[in-house]
């Protein structure tokens, strides 16, 4: 009886080691598999590349091309980077940084040059590579700065009649792309926030 009762516990131990091994298993292919995430738009797509629970980077391209981010990026409180618009030539990602503050993340694809984040961005026209965002270091204070992301040049659009808030992005109501046209609308430095006083807009062409 002592035998049949030794054999019993043996096999016991080995049915409970091979369990614990499948759940190991189990949580291994899991871990790994959750170590990425993967979005395709029509024949683009991008990666999330997660190197621990608080850092990632970014893998992206199309069927032919990949590319990897330079950076590695912090995941925020309200995540990663998401998806906003992209075409065959590149990838516009979008994530709030912060109180009226919205970060573009742009990866491209048929062009040269590493990812690049616009930090206050306000608009973008994918068709014709074209990002607004309100540059915070820039001195003298520019009002709104517009850049072609695929050719990288600039245009600073400047004004004086503004609301008095400490961050100027903050005085901008709408800011959108219409036929290559920026259109600003925002409060003036009169502003009153009872009456709705000094309302202003303006339509700038962007030559860039």
């Amino acid at each position: 009886m002592a035998n049949v009762a030794n054999k019993f516990r043996v096999l016991v131990v080995l049915i409970t080691l091979v369990l614990m091994y499948d759940i190991t298993n189990a949580q291994t292919i899991n871990t790994q598999k959750d170590s990425t995430e993967t979005f395709w738009h029509d024949k683009v797509f991008y990666k999330i590349i997660y190197l621990s629970d608080s850092k990632y980077k970014i893998e992206w391209g199309n069927k032919k091309e990949t590319y990897l981010s330079k950076e590695v990026f912090e995941v925020q409180g309200n995540g990663v980077f998401n998806y906003l618009a992209s075409d065959k030539n590149s990838i516009v990602l979008w994530q709030d940084c912060g109180i009226s503050c919205v970060a573009y993340l742009v990866l491209p694809i048929t062009f040269k040059g590493k990812e690049e984040t616009y930090l206050s961005g306000l608009a973008v026209d994918i068709k014709n590579n074209l990002i607004a965002y309100y540059d915070v270091d820039a001195e003298p204070p520019i009002f709104i700065k517009v850049v072609n992301y695929k050719t990288d040049k600039k245009m600073n659009i400047y004004e004086k009649d503004v609301c008095n808030a400490a961050v100027k992005a903050e005085c901008i109501d709408k800011c959108y792309f219409k036929d290559k046209n920026l259109v600003i609308k925002w409060r003036g430095s009169q502003h009153n926030s009872v009456y709705q006083l000094n309302r202003k807009t303006k339509k700038v062409k962007i030559k860039i």
